[in-house]
């Protein structure tokens, strides 16, 4: 398959994603799919709450969406800048992009953000 029709049908599958995401309430809808962490556990995972956070988002209602997940404020823009490379023509700019992305400095301080606030969020219970 091409690049492009790969870009093209990934796309389509987020803007589908989204708009099932802005028309369903996660927290309401039984048939989400729910967080297998607390489901064994009954510990939030660092991602727990990013299905509510998403529609809050969606909804417009962004301090609603944050309360949900806290840490999704430094990762949603990390993760927006990994989709925007995918779409990025090669280049300077991309490969420049994608080295400040990928640097060990920046993976060792996402990776320990992690574990921190999912240690946080449980003895605190965000």
């Amino acid at each position: 398959m091409k690049p492009r029709h790969r870009h093209i049908i990934l796309a389509l599958l987020a803007v589908a994603l989204l708009l099932v995401y802005a028309h369903y309430d996660p927290a309401k809808s039984h048939w989400m799919p729910q967080c297998p962490v607390k489901l064994l556990t009954g510990l939030q995972c660092p991602g727990c709450g990013a299905q509510r956070f998403l529609h809050a988002l969606l909804q417009g209602h962004f301090k609603e969406a944050i309360a949900y997940n806290y840490f999704f404020l430094p990762t949603l823009p990390l993760l927006l800048l990994l989709i925007a490379c995918q779409f990025m023509p090669e280049g300077k700019t991309r490969k420049r992009l994608v080295a400040v992305l990928e640097h060990k400095i920046v993976i060792i301080a996402y990776v320990s953000a992690y574990f921190i606030w999912f240690v946080v969020r449980n003895i605190w219970h965000i």
